[in-house]
C-alpha cells in the first residue's frame, strides 16, 4: 500500500494577524521538522520555511487566486494533510476547502486554542455531487423539528423586541455588496457552508418541504435545479448572478437532462474565477463571464431561460434595472429564486429579510410589467431566509403552471 505524502497548509488567518506564541510553539517546531514536506504557507511566513519546498500565496480568497500553486500537490497523492490555523476554524475557510479538493487519506487541523481534530468526514460534503438525481437529507422528527423552529423564531422574536417591536428596515447599497463579494465573500466561503460545525452556521444546513417536514439536508440547489428541468423547450440557460455557479453546475451534471448551452454571470471578478475552477475541478462544462444583473451583455433574447437564485437580494439598488435586462435577454422562460414572505411567509422571514436591506416586492413589480406569472413553493425553503420561485412566461400571456402543471409538483426529498 501506498504511505501517504505529508503536506502542511497554514491558514492565511494566521499569516496575517502573526501570533508570536503560535510562531514560537508551532511554525518554528514544524519548519525545523519540514525536511520532505510541502508546504503551503503565507508568504508573511515564507521566512520560517526551507526554500525549494514551500509554496508561498499571499492573503485571503487564495482557493481560486493561488489555485495554480496548490492544485499540483494533488499529483503526489494520496495525502496526509495538517492544517495549521487559528482557533476559529470559520477563518481558516480557504485551507479548508482546499483539502477538501485535494486527495487527502486524512485532514488534520492544529491550532493553539482548540485541540487536534481529524476533519476528513467533516469536510466530505464540500466536494460536491453535481451529478446527482434528487435531493437527499434526514428528515428531522417531529420534536426536532419544533424545537429548531423555535429556536430560530425566538432569535428573531428577540430582533422585534429590541427595535420596540418594529421590524428593522436596513439599507444594504449596490457599492457595499460588489465591494464584500470582490474582496471577501468566495468560492471556498461557499463551500465550508456545507460544513455547519465549520462555519458557525447550522440553520443553513436545515430546510422543510411543502408538506412542513424539515430536514437536515445541503441540496435546495438540487431541488432547483431539477425543477428548472421541467420547463418544456429550453436548450440554453443562463444564470444571473451565478456566484460559485452551483446551479449552473448541477444542470450541466444532471444524470437526466443535458442543455446544449450553459452560461453564467457575475459582477465580481474572483467570483466569476471560482466558478471556473469549480467546473474544472468537478469536470463539468460552462461559460463563466463578469458582468453585471443590471447590464447583461447578451442581444436580446439570447436564451431559452434566464434564472437567479438568491442574488437578486443583493440587487434592490438596480433590481428594476436587473428585472429588465433578465426579461430582455430570455427566449421562453425567466426564473427567479429569491428570499420573500410575500407568498410562502415564515414569521422569521418576516424580519429576516428588510433587516438585511432585500427586495420584499417581486410579486408587485411583476404585475406592474403585466407579465404572466406563477410562484412555486420551493421544494426546499430555509425557515429563517423565507423564500418563493417566481417562474416567467416571456413568449406568451399564459401563466407557467397553466402550460406546464407539473412545475407545481414536488421536487421528492429522499430521506437518508
Amino acid at each position: 500500500m501506498t504511505s501517504a505524502k505529508p503536506v502542511l497548509l497554514i491558514s492565511s488567518s494566521v499569516g496575517l494577524s502573526p501570533n508570536p506564541a503560535l510562531i514560537e510553539q508551532w511554525l518554528k517546531p514544524v519548519a525545523a521538522r519540514l525536511s520532505g514536506i510541502q508546504a503551503f504557507v503565507p508568504a508573511e511566513l515564507k521566512p520560517l520555511f526551507p526554500q525549494g519546498q514551500t509554496i508561498a500565496y499571499s492573503g485571503p480568497l487564495s482557493m481560486v487566486r493561488h489555485a495554480p500553486l496548490w492544485r499540483p500537490l494533488a499529483a503526489d497523492g494520496p495525502l496526509e494533510i495538517h492544517i495549521i490555523g487559528s482557533g476559529e476554524r470559520a477563518r481558516d475557510t480557504d485551507a479548508l476547502a482546499i483539502a477538501a479538493y485535494l486527495p487527502a487519506s486524512s485532514i488534520i487541523h492544529h491550532s493553539l486554542e482548540r485541540e487536534t481534530e481529524d476533519l476528513t468526514r467533516t469536510l466530505a460534503p464540500l466536494r460536491i455531487d453535481f451529478r446527482q438525481a434528487h435531493p437527499t437529507g434526514r428528515r428531522l422528527n417531529e420534536e426536532e423539528g419544533r424545537r429548531l423552529k423555535a429556536e430560530i423564531t425566538h432569535k428573531y422574536v428577540d430582533v422585534l423586541v429590541k427595535n420596540g417591536w418594529q421590524v428593522p428596515r436596513n439599507a444594504n447599497p449596490q457599492d457595499q455588496v460588489r465591494a464584500r463579494f470582490n474582496n471577501a465573500v468566495g468560492l471556498a466561503q461557499d463551500l465550508v457552508m456545507r460544513a455547519p460545525s465549520i462555519s458557525g452556521y447550522p440553520w443553513w444546513a436545515t430546510g422543510f418541504t411543502p408538506d412542513g417536514a424539515m430536514y437536515e439536508t445541503l441540496d435546495n440547489r438540487v431541488a432547483y435545479a431539477r425543477l428548472l428541468e421541467r420547463l418544456p423547450g429550453v436548450e440554453s440557460a443562463l444564470e444571473v448572478g451565478c456566484g460559485s455557479g452551483l446551479v449552473t453546475l448541477m444542470l450541466s451534471g444532471s444524470p437526466t437532462r443535458t442543455l446544449r448551452h450553459l452560461e453564467g454571470g457575475d459582477v465580481a471578478e474572483q467570483r466569476v474565477e471560482g466558478a471556473r475552477l469549480l467546473a474544472d475541478l468537478s469536470g463539468l462544462s460552462a461559460t463563466f463571464k463578469t458582468m453585471s444583473a443590471d447590464g447583461l451583455s447578451y442581444p436580446d433574447k439570447s436564451f431559452d431561460l434566464v434564472f437567479t437564485c438568491f442574488v437578486l437580494e443583493q440587487c434592490v439598488d438596480i433590481l428594476d434595472h436587473a428585472l429588465d435586462e433578465c426579461m430582455r435577454v430570455a427566449r421562453k422562460f425567466v426564473v427567479l429564486f429569491e428570499p420573500s414572505a410575500e407568498a410562502y411567509p415564515t414569521l422569521p422571514g418576516l424580519i429576516h429579510i428588510p433587516s438585511n436591506g432585500f427586495p420584499a416586492d417581486y410579486m408587485q413589480r411583476l404585475m406592474k410589467r403585466g407579465l404572466a406569472f406563477s410562484v412555486v413553493r420551493p421544494p426546499i425553503a430555509n425557515f429563517l431566509n423565507s423564500s418563493a420561485i417566481y417562474v416567467i412566461n416571456v413568449e406568451t400571456s399564459t401563466p407557467p403552471h397553466i402550460l406546464q402543471p407539473d412545475i407545481l409538483n414536488d421536487v421528492p426529498v429522499h430521506a437518508v
